[in-house]
Formats: structure tokens, sequence, C-alpha cells
């Protein structure tokens, strides 16, 4: 199924795609109630409601999602996003897998709805059927976020033709897109599919910056669409009332992401061209020096690695849920790479500087960190203005910004999706997020890459292609983290400074 202007519940869709995203793939049937307590909330009951329930919407969008029975200690079925070879598999008139026949447990025999063989090479066997209607499918969706329609409400979209050059966006952009993202397409389908369209504009040169417009300027966006219409009302100082020095006030090189005067809330981005050499170095000494520490979920998987340092006499540690990191000086090695980020980027004075460091080694782009805000006691985030600068090296990934939803339903924390700004962040970019920022937003770095065009269509094996550095340094990303620590830990001797 793909969005188009007259669909009457693509906000609903889109709202339960979202959700199950921050699930991380799946949730019970009941978290539906956590959209209807959301933004439009009582639009997505009425379009749920007119298909008879969730089961049934689920499965009139059964190319999208699916159900799973109530298993043993369950409360209610399970809903989840659809895998890519199941998508495909719907668009050719396949039938899904049956996951209990694969287990051997399947009692239904001849009767089950679903697939007993091996679907995917049944698609194997029709490629040739599945290309057209997939390009046609690919086609229609680029065209459906660039139409009036979408435009009108889609301030992503909207921003990003606003800033560009000629109202140029880069293929490579709709790739972090859920839908194009679910459907697993390269940025060679996207150009190819995009080659027949009567509505759209392509440019295919220069080779890996290929790029789509619009004919004609896009509408006003609507004013409930912006950011300063969603969410929670707020009242917090303003920056004549009570003065504060901006990043952007030191140093003009850097673009607004969130500029949230009403909040007090400020993100940057600065896309300064640093020399690749300097960041491949750079790269492979945080890589080969830092003491990394692997963090895992509840379930027992890798989310990250990580490393904390501080300014010396500090010997605070820093704790990631039931995690605690012991502290290590800043050794000598990191001051060329302050001096960099700290001195040459954000123009700060070395007194200026924050005393502590926060470093995080993602070794694919299945390793990355759901939402949260910064607001650890250690940097009072939520109590008092807050300056936090990072930097990242290796992997370009998606960076995504939200507004908090504190009056959530579930009583968890949660974020309006409909506040959602995303930002690439690619390696030698700074971010900073100021003022009272931690307070009312929330940020994740998304799971998932094919954020550039070497990513969506790899060609060689790195093995064959890159030296084992290099290799690195295009799959794993490294971010750095700088804050203030304004109330150290009652063992820390600074305690009482």
């Amino acid at each position: 199924m793909v969005w188009q202007a007259e669909d009457d519940d693509a906000a609903t869709v889109h709202a339960l795609v979202h959700l199950l995203q921050m699930g991380g793939g799946s949730r019970p049937a009941s978290a539906v109630g956590y959209i209807y307590s959301g933004v439009g909330g009582a639009y997505h009951r009425h379009v749920i409601s007119s298909y008879g329930g969730v089961t049934n919407f689920v499965y009139a969008h059964s190319d999208l999602f699916a159900i799973e029975p109530k298993q043993s200690g369950q409360t209610c079925a399970t809903i989840r996003l659809m895998t890519p070879q199941e998508m495909m598999a719907a668009r050719l008139g396949f039938f899904a897998p049956c996951r209990f026949y694969q287990s051997g447990n399947c009692t239904k025999g001849a009767a089950c709805k679903f697939l007993h063989s091996n679907n995917l090479q049944m698609l194997k066997q029709h490629g040739h059927a599945f290309s057209k209607e997939r390009l046609d499918s690919l086609r229609s969706q680029v065209e459906y976020y660039l139409s009036d329609n979408n435009l009108k409400i889609d301030a992503f979209f909207h921003d990003l033709i606003s800033k560009s050059q000629g109202g140029w966006i880069l293929i490579t952009t709709f790739l972090s897109c859920p839908r194009i993202q679910f459907a697993g397409a390269t940025a060679k389908e996207i150009i190819a599919a995009l080659r027949f369209s009567r509505k759209l504009q392509l440019r295919e040169w220069p080779d890996g910056e290929e790029a789509v417009r619009r004919f004609v300027p896009p509408p006003p966006l609507e004013e409930t669409a912006t950011v300063d219409q969603t969410g929670p009302e707020a009242c917090e100082p303003s920056l004549e009332e009570q003065p504060l020095q901006l990043l952007r006030d030191l140093q003009g090189d850097w673009e607004a992401v969130i500029d949230d005067s009403r909040r007090r809330s400020f993100c940057f981005v600065q896309r300064r061209h640093w020399s690749e050499d300097q960041l491949h170095q750079e790269f492979d000494l945080l890589l080969q020096k830092c003491d990394w520490q692997v963090l895992r979920s509840r379930q027992g998987a890798v989310t990250r690695s990580t490393a904390w340092y501080v300014t010396s006499p500090c010997s605070c540690a820093y704790t990631y849920g039931d995690a605690s990191i012991s502290p290590q000086p800043k050794p000598a090695w990191l001051r060329s790479i302050e001096e960099r980020v700290l001195g040459q980027g954000c123009e700060l004075p070395e007194d200026e500087w924050p005393n502590s460091v926060n470093m995080n080694l993602y070794e694919d782009e299945g390793q990355n960190v759901g939402w949260h805000s910064d607001d650890e006691g250690l940097f009072r985030g939520c109590e008092m203005d807050c300056r936090i600068i990072s930097a990242s090296w290796g992997a370009s990934r998606m960076f995504e910004l939200a507004l908090k939803n504190k009056k959530h339903a579930s009583g968890k924390p949660s974020v309006f999706l409909d506040s959602l700004k995303r930002i690439v962040l690619d390696s030698g970019n700074l971010c900073s997020m100021e003022g009272f920022f931690q307070r009312h937003y929330s940020h994740q770095l998304a799971r998932g890459a094919g954020l550039t065009a070497d990513s969506a269509d790899p060609g060689p094996q790195l093995s064959e292609a890159l030296p084992l550095s290099s290799q690195a340094f295009a799959a794993k990303r490294i971010n750095l983290t700088w804050r203030y620590i304004v109330k150290h830990r009652s063992y820390c001797q600074l305690h009482r400074v």
C-alpha cells in the first residue's frame, strides 16, 4: 500500500508504524491505546473503529503489519512490522511463511492460510515479475512525500526544500524514510523508478549526489504542523530576560535544527569540512586508545560500547540504567581532538571547555541508543541551561529529535511524533543541544544506515575494496559528547568545591 493523498487512514498507518518502531518492531495490541492518547488520538480511534477494531485494521494493511496470536504469559496478541521479504511476498500475491510450520508445530496442514514452503526461493524465481511493480511503488511513494498534500503538514521535507539550492533533495535522503526502509530499497532503485515520473524532475549527476525536485515551489506549511504548535505549552525565560550565549553567537557556521525560543531549547549542527585524512587518523586513535566497555540491553544484545573521561581530579562515575562506567582522567592524546572540536569548531576559550566527555562506539547500523534526554543529575540538564557538544566520526547515521510527551497514558517516557525532526550526522559534523533542550526534548540515534549512495549500494565487499582501517571507518561510528559536570557525586573531592 502506498500513501496516496486520498487515503483517509494514512495518518493512522503512519502513527502505528512509529509506535512499533519505538518498540523495536513489535508491541502488544493493547499498545494501540498510546496512539489514542496522543496528538490526533480521536481521529485514529475513529479510523480503527471503522475497520471493526485493531485486528481488522492490521489485516487490512497486511502489506505492512502482521499480528501474532497471544502466547503463554501474554495478555493479548502482538502486532509487528512485516519484514522486507514478507512485504515483497505480499506484493507478489504470496502468503507470508508459516512460523509454526517452520518450527514444526503447525497442526492446520492444508487448511493453513500461510505458506508451507521456502518463500525466499519463490521470490528469487519470480524476481522479474517483482521489478516493475516495485519501481512503480517506490515512485508513487516518493511522489507522495513531495506532493502538495504532504508538504502542507510535513515540516521535515518542507524544511529540506526551503533550505536547499534550487529545491533539490538528495536521493539518499529518502533511504531514511520508514516506508522506503521497510521496502529495503536502494538509491539506484529509487533513481530508476523516478526516471518515469511526470510529477518530479530527476537529476542524475554528479555520481553519489543524485537528487529530485518539484516542478513548482511547495505550498505553505500549515501552522498546526510546526513545532511551536505541537506538544505542551511552555513559558521559559526569554533570551532577552535571561541572556544565554549560544555557540552560534561565537561561530557562524551553525545551522538551526531546533530553534524553540518559547521553550528556551536549541539544537544546531555544523557541517564544516575537515580534512578526511585528519578524521581518519582521529578515528583510528579513538578506536585503539579508548578503554571501551560494552553495553547490553536487558535482553543481552550489544547496544554499543562506551568510555567515560573527566578532568582531573574529578572521580564521578557515569551511569547507563543499571550499568556504572568508571571515570578515567582525560588522556594527553585527547587534547588535539579537543583543540579541533572545542577550540577551532566551537571557538570556545580553553577555560570554557567542558570537563567531561562520553565516548560511544557503534559497531554497525544495528547498534543504537533509543529515545532519551541527557537529564542525569551530574549535568542538571532539566534544571538549568545546559550546553552539550557532540562530534561524529565514521559511518553516517540518522539523528532524531522530538518534544517530550510528559503526560503519556503509559506513564513512561514518550515523544510527540508530530514534532519529529531528523538530521543525518556525517563524519566530521558537530551538533549542539543548548538551553533547556533536555527539559523539553528527547533524542535518539536511530537504527539503520543506508544514508549515503555508497551504503545503499555497497558494490564489492569491503574486504575486497578497502584497506582494514578504511573498512572500520566506513562501517563503524564513533561519537564524542562533551558535557559540563555541575553537581559532582558525594564521594568526589570536587563535591563541595
